[in-house]
């Protein structure tokens, strides 16, 4: 099996360095051509919304400062949450909260059954919500 080396950028724009499989590389590579095809098209639509149609309208809802630090807050116990689980659980979680990929993408991608991929969710989860304080507070 093939193994590539890839830098990772995460939410919070920090890089890291991950191992992956064949599989797993050409689901990375096709998200970012997405993501670059939809920033490419966001940039068109900009360009041609004109100066007069430039309100409030289109800004996303904004957070009061107290809910962007808590925001903020949350996130960064996750990532610590996150990083103390094991590396099936932390890369499974990863692939389908953060990257949007389906059971049936991640099972295909490392080889194994959707319901293996499922528990090994399930249990991630499980033991996110026993390390962050009070754990209902997870965004998912």
């Amino acid at each position: 099996m093939t193994i590539f080396f890839v830098q990772y950028e995460l939410a919070n724009s920090k890089i890291i360095p991950l191992l992956v499989n064949h599989g797993t590389f050409l689901v990375l590579k096709e998200t970012s051509n997405k993501d670059e095809a939809l920033r490419k098209q966001d940039r068109r639509h900009r360009d041609h919304r004109g100066a007069d149609t430039n309100t409030a309208r289109w800004a996303a809802p904004t957070l009061s400062l107290e809910e962007q630090y808590e925001q903020k807050e949350l996130y960064q116990e996750l990532y610590r949450a996150i990083d103390r689980l094991s590396d099936v659980q932390a890369r499974r979680i990863w692939a389908y909260f953060f990257h949007e990929m389906s059971l049936e993408e991640i099972a295909r991608s490392e080889g194994v059954t959707v319901r293996a991929v499922a528990k090994t969710i399930c249990k991630g989860i499980l033991s996110l919500r026993k390390c962050m304080k009070g754990g209902t507070n997870l965004p998912f």
